[in-house]
Order: C-alpha cells, then sequence, then structure tokens
C-alpha cells in the first residue's frame, strides 16, 4: 500500500512538473532590464522651476503659484525639499556634486499700491551631504524641512510665515523653528 502511495505521487509530481514546464524553452530570450530613467531636481516636483550650480553650491529655486496659508505654505516648500533631495540622492543630472544647496522659494504678493509681482519669501540650506544621506522613505516633509542649517527670510511677509508655521508646528520642525529665530531676529 505504501509503495502504491509513493508511485502515485511520483507520478503526480512529475505530471505537475511537466505541466509547469510546457511551453518553457530555451530558445526564448532573456526579457531586457529596463534602463535606468535619469533624474532631475528640476521635474522632482511642480513648484522647482529652476536649478543652478554656483561653484559648490547647488541653489534650487521653486515659485508658490497657489494661494496659501502659513501652514501650508512651508509644508508645500518641505515636500519640494524632499523631492529635490531624493532627486539629489539618486543622482540629479542637474545637480553636479554640491557641498551647499541652497531652497529659495517665492511667491506673489501685493505691493501698496496693488500690485502683484513676485517676491523672495524665504531661503532655506542644507549641506548636501545630509540631502545624499538621507533615508526619505523614513522621512516626512517635516523631518527634511528640520534638516535645514540655516533659513532666510529677507521680507517681513517671509518672518510671518515662519513665525506662524512655528507657532502651529513647533513639536514637528523644532530644528527649524530654532535656526529660523536664530537666523531671522
Amino acid at each position: 500500500m505504501v509503495r502504491i502511495a509513493a508511485l502515485v505521487i511520483a507520478v503526480v509530481v512529475a505530471a505537475l512538473s511537466a505541466i509547469g514546464l510546457a511551453g518553457c524553452s530555451d530558445d526564448t530570450p532573456p526579457a531586457k532590464a529596463a534602463a535606468p530613467q535619469a533624474v532631475s531636481i528640476k521635474g522632482a516636483d511642480p513648484i522647482i522651476e529652476g536649478v543652478e550650480t554656483r561653484g559648490k553650491d547647488l541653489v534650487i529655486r521653486a515659485y508658490q503659484r497657489e494661494e496659501w496659508d502659513a501652514g501650508d505654505f512651508v509644508f508645500a516648500a518641505g515636500d519640494a525639499m524632499r523631492a529635490a533631495g531624493k532627486a539629489l540622492k539618486a543622482g540629479a543630472t542637474d545637480a553636479g556634486k554640491p557641498e551647499k544647496v541652497f531652497f529659495l522659494l517665492s511667491a506673489d504678493a501685493m505691493d501698496r499700491l496693488g500690485h502683484t509681482r513676485r517676491v523672495n519669501v524665504f531661503g532655506v540650506s542644507f549641506k548636501a551631504a545630509d540631502l545624499r544621506d538621507a533615508r526619505y522613505e523614513n522621512l516626512s516633509a517635516f523631518d527634511v524641512i528640520d534638516l535645514a542649517n540655516a533659513v532666510y527670510a529677507p521680507r517681513a511677509s517671509g518672518r510671518r510665515e515662519i513665525a506662524q508655521w512655528c507657532l502651529k508646528n513647533i513639536e514637528n520642525t523644532p530644528h527649524f523653528c530654532r535656526q529660523a529665530v536664530h537666523d531671522t531676529l
């Protein structure tokens, strides 16, 4: 009885193996792996509109086109900073090998006469090594904002946006908020 069961199992395994291999032949060429696509910082996020190298510095210019409030504005910048950092880490073709990365954010503002014009709202600098070494799968936009080495806010509107952001988000971005207070006062 045991011999018959072993024989039946052997026949079933052989039949299943034959069915599994049916249609397979050595004549089929292996599938080609897709070529890696070139990565660019400019294409990493919709608000990033320009990238330029200045010596050992990389300058990323972003333009917030939509209406915004303090929380959304800084968070949108953080999303773009995260996307730019991921592109830098992936070997972005438009980045070179910078030591510092400056992220400059501008937006439309109305002057005292009612004219709309673009103004620089704030800037953030990073050590390029920090952005290249970051594990983005573990970092949110808050975490990337908090990697900032320096915060620049040349206009009162930028300082106001950062202050409003920090009032709501100091627990999420404590280093960024300390840098902003230190650097903009």
